[in-house]
């Protein structure tokens, strides 16, 4: 019989006989894990800027992240990158989006996991902490 547990970071991988148990508090993956995010930009060229939505700490790895234009889904000039796991079993991932620099308020990340009651909403934050309208 086999056990496989995360320990520090590390999948450990213990053999046993029939009957043999893990100690007291260690598990074989995390709990449910609601994800946490931000967003971040960065400037493309004059008038174009990048929106990423970096999304973190969830488990399990399924998870359903959209840009949002005034509440439309954005396809086109979307980019995602893949989901990946951390070292302590929990996952990340990021998804952009390249707008005009005039409709950066208008943007919204959605994210929807099991973890979350509700979908989150993040928007881009100005330096200073002042959310874009």
């Amino acid at each position: 019989m086999a056990f496989c547990f995360w320990l520090a970071g590390v999948a450990v991988l213990l053999l046993g006989e029939p009957g043999w148990a893990l100690p007291s508090g260690i598990k074989g993956s995390p709990a449910l894990e609601p994800p946490v995010g931000k967003v971040t930009s960065m400037s493309v060229s004059e008038g174009e800027m990048i929106f990423v939505c970096h999304i973190n700490g969830f488990y399990p790895a399924k998870i359903e992240a959209t840009w949002r234009k005034g509440g439309e889904i954005v396809e086109q000039d979307t980019f995602r990158g893949s989901v990946t796991r951390n070292l302590d079993g929990t996952y990340h991932a990021s998804l952009g989006v390249e707008m005009d620099l005039t409709d950066r308020g208008l943007y919204r990340c959605h994210i929807q996991h099991v973890g979350l009651p509700e979908p989150l909403v993040l928007a881009w934050e100005a330096p200073g902490g002042n959310q874009t309208q």
